[in-house]
């Protein structure tokens, strides 16, 4: 871990909820320790659009946080009935009504979305049969995680090619790889025709940036260091996939957010120890930052297309604190973890960092930015 990153969080309060329990940090909360090593056989999958296959490992082995809104959320209604929103800033999405939400305190600043972790799934797995998985899905997303709730329910006809039926234990797994998927088939299902790209963040928000193709990802390739990335280094930044410019780095790294969000949620209920849950996520950000630094030192006119566009940067703000927001919670599950500590130092380096900072101002490790 590096460690000066988390000196000075404190860790999570606990706070109940109507159907479950909610996280308020103190002094911007925390992350917790990284997880096992591992390694085994990626999950096959096809991406619902440019974006690739999740590549999620898993070993031999066996918060809901207070926010608000800051400025406003406008844009349109999208037809399956989600929140866009353009040019505004966004620290948190959720409506306190929600009967998951309970009644969370907001703290403004910090990201927060309606989720409880510990809402009973017990009556789900004892009752759970294959011919019912999209039901039992869909009752134990609507439990912890509404968000991924309305989307399984958008995609009804094709979240099951990403499922795995077995049992409930392997279904909440699976969850990590149905959530990913699906986030890329809504990303790009209504980018299509469009000259801005969209990112599905909760039921109730969408955030938009302009179609900006950049120059492609792979030649970032150079600078990553170490291999607690190799997992994924092939996949997203060599071939075909390297070819891809910065939005579909920001749709690759929102999936791997919603992803691991997904699997966080039900982390009690996951059987593998040793899975890449929390990898991908921390990967995609370090990606970012190295992206970032060949557009300031190479390409000045993409590098300023970013920096001067607030829906750029307020999407990589919303995405910096949503990533530690649901780290608290995926954080708890050491196995949901392979190289997550390696990649962590790699994020938090200041070099690198530095290169969000620019854009963003000062960064803690925490969703209270």
């Amino acid at each position: 871990m590096f460690k000066s990153a988390w000196v000075g969080l404190a860790a999570a309060a606990l706070w109940g909820c109507s159907s479950g329990v909610g996280w308020l940090p103190e002094n911007h909360g925390g992350g917790g320790q990284g997880g096992e090593e591992g390694s085994g056989t990626g999950v096959p999958s096809t991406s619902s659009g440019k974006g690739g296959s999740p590549e999620h490992t898993t070993s031999s082995s066996s918060s809901g946080q207070g926010g608000t809104t800051t400025g406003s959320t406008t844009g349109s209604t999208s037809s399956t009935g989600v929140t866009t929103s353009s040019g505004t800033t966004s620290t948190g999405t959720g409506n306190q009504g929600e009967s998951c939400a309970g009644t969370v305190p907001q703290v403004p600043g910090c990201y927060w979305e309606p989720v409880c972790p510990n809402a009973p799934l017990a009556d789900s797995d004892n009752s759970y049969s294959q011919n019912m998985w999209l039901s039992a899905a869909l009752e134990a997303t609507k439990r912890r995680y509404p968000s991924a709730n309305c989307l399984f329910d958008m995609y009804a006809s094709d979240v099951g090619n990403y499922a795995d039926k077995w049992d409930f234990g392997s279904l909440c797994e699976s969850m990590m790889t149905m959530m990913h998927e699906e986030t890329h088939g809504y990303d790009y299902e209504h980018a299509l025709g469009n000259n801005h790209f969209s990112y599905f963040i909760t039921c109730d928000l969408t955030l938009e940036t302009p179609w900006l193709d950049g120059f492609p990802r792979s030649e970032i390739l150079p600078l990553v260091e170490g291999n607690s990335t190799n997992l994924y280094d092939g996949t997203y930044l060599t071939g075909t996939q390297g070819t891809y410019g910065f939005v579909e780095l920001l749709d690759e790294w929102n999936a791997y957010l919603n992803g691991m969000a997904a699997i966080g949620i039900v982390g009690d209920y996951v059987p593998a120890f040793g899975i890449s849950g929390t990898d991908g996520a921390l990967a995609l950000a370090y990606y970012v930052e190295l992206y970032l630094r060949v557009a300031r030192t190479s390409y000045p006119s993409t590098y300023s297309a970013i920096k001067n566009d607030t829906d750029f940067t307020n999407l990589l703000r919303l995405q910096w604190n949503r990533m530690h927001f649901f780290l608290e919670i995926a954080d708890q599950y050491p196995k949901l973890s392979i190289q997550a500590d390696n990649i962590r130092e790699l994020v938090y380096a200041p070099d690198n960092q530095e290169e969000l900072e620019l854009l963003l101002g000062p960064l803690t490790a925490d969703a209270c930015n």
